[in-house]
């Protein structure tokens, strides 16, 4: 619940001027409420029954009395005559009004450009800004932003004992008429292989490609896949073939894309790397498989932080790549 500000006001009740001090502006209540708990504190007493509720002062005079709401039970209402004679809830409620319509109005801007919004346009006059500003319910609920995934702690000890895959697509057809590739990325290593697909079926048989020439390469078995949830990742023919060769796959949970956090990482940088190289060399867009094979070559041979400045390549084979050929 939202206080706007403090202040005094008079109710006529039944022909006698009550006054209440200390009276809590909250526009967001559909109703006035009087705290009896507040009225006893001052020295006020109660007598509540079924016919209704009576309030004395400390004098003993009757202060006022309520009827009891059928339709709700337990609850009396007042009939009262409100007039609000403490101009700070005015002042602050005017101030506060304001600066919430050109905030609105303005589609929910920061305090600082609804600050400056008079100095950059005509016909305003300065906004005050309150200083009690708390975030309006618009802003609240459309701009929630959602907590950061914790980072995984947990890491492969040697190449191909975890391997991150994932599928890309692509806004054009290349020159050989793919879409999609279908990417995999070492945990350990970081290695990664890209595989150009003309659609998304052809996936079973590059993972196979994959594994039969990673496994060869370094004479370790594949141990485990993670994935996220596509369909082409959970096909009978291939999980048949996942349990035959004896690979665990570990899945995301749905729409969760964070859980496969380093596959779509370096799907972007493999993007960015691949857009780079084709626009500086001004090439058509069809000639994006060309550019994407070459970024993957040479990102495997470039160090990262994350492997103590290490190469994938060196992590991978065990020795340095030689760059004397570019």
């Amino acid at each position: 619940m939202e206080k706007f500000g403090l202040g005094t006001i008079l109710m006529l009740h039944h022909g006698k001027v009550i006054r209440l001090t200390d009276v809590e502006y909250c526009p967001s209540v559909a109703c006035h409420l009087i705290s009896t708990g507040q009225l006893i504190g001052r020295g006020y007493s109660l007598s509540t029954t079924a016919s209704g509720t009576k309030l004395f002062a400390p004098s003993g005079d009757l202060y006022l009395w309520s009827d009891p709401i059928a339709s709700v039970g337990p609850l009396h209402y007042v009939c009262v005559l409100l007039q609000c004679i403490d101009e700070k809830v005015q002042v602050i409620s005017s101030k506060k009004d304001e600066y919430l319509l050109w905030h609105r109005r303005m589609g929910h801007p920061s305090k600082n450009a609804v600050k400056h919004l008079h100095s950059v346009t005509r016909n305003l006059k300065a906004v005050a800004i309150p200083t009690d500003l708390t975030p309006c319910s618009g802003c609240a609920a459309g701009k929630m932003a959602e907590k950061p995934f914790v980072a995984s702690t947990s890491h492969a000890t040697k190449p191909l004992e975890l391997v991150h895959s994932d599928l890309c697509e692509f806004p054009t057809l290349s020159y050989y008429h793919c879409r999609y590739v279908a990417t995999f990325v070492d945990d350990f290593s970081a290695f990664a292989c890209v595989y150009p697909l003309a659609a998304k079926s052809n996936t079973f048989r590059v993972f196979q490609e994959f594994k039969a020439w990673a496994e060869t390469s370094l004479g370790a078995q594949l141990l485990r896949l993670h994935l996220d949830r596509g369909g082409e990742f959970r096909t009978n023919e291939f999980s048949a073939f996942m349990r035959q060769s004896g690979i665990e796959q570990q899945f995301s949970s749905p729409d969760t894309p964070q859980q496969n956090g380093r596959a779509e990482r370096f799907n972007r940088t493999m993007v960015e790397k691949e857009e780079a190289m084709w626009h500086s060399a001004c090439l058509p867009p069809n000639l994006w498989q060309f550019a994407l094979e070459t970024s993957v070559h040479v990102y495997n041979g470039q160090p990262f932080r994350r492997s103590k400045w290490k190469t994938p390549v060196e992590l991978w084979k065990g020795k340095a790549p030689d760059v004397s050929y570019f």
